[in-house]
């Protein structure tokens, strides 16, 4: 399910029924100082300052039609890059941090099952 930020406030949050084909999704890790961005189809990362000059440039090169950002809370460091998203109309899922640690944990141990599998096994 995608969802669309309405505002910066959680409370002004709405949950938009929507088919998800045809979105990029550009996965942000925030921190205090930095925002490292991953878009989908692109192996190189970019790296803005988290600031109001930086945040508007990154928000420039996204399309409100195809582009959904995707990050997790990360103790307010977010608020800004968060306004400045609603403000464009960008599409925004925020992750909990619980799901994106399971997710890195099944990750990590089905790549270490497939290491261990042999070759032609169902683990392939």
């Amino acid at each position: 399910m995608c969802n669309q930020v309405l505002g910066p406030d959680p409370i002004k949050m709405m949950e938009v029924g929507m088919s998800c084909k045809g979105l990029r999704v550009i996965g942000i890790d925030v921190g205090k100082r930095m925002l490292d961005v991953a878009r989908e189809g692109v192996r190189a990362g970019e790296r803005y300052s988290n600031d109001v000059v930086e945040i508007a440039r990154f928000v420039r090169s996204l399309d409100p039609e195809r582009d959904i950002v995707v990050f997790e809370r990360s103790g307010g460091y977010e608020r800004l890059l968060e306004g400045q998203l609603a403000e464009a109309g960008i599409m925004v899922a925020v992750m909990r941090k619980m799901l994106v640690k399971l997710n890195a944990a099944v990750r990590d141990a089905l790549a270490s099952s497939n290491r261990l599998a042999p070759a032609g096994s169902a683990a392939d």
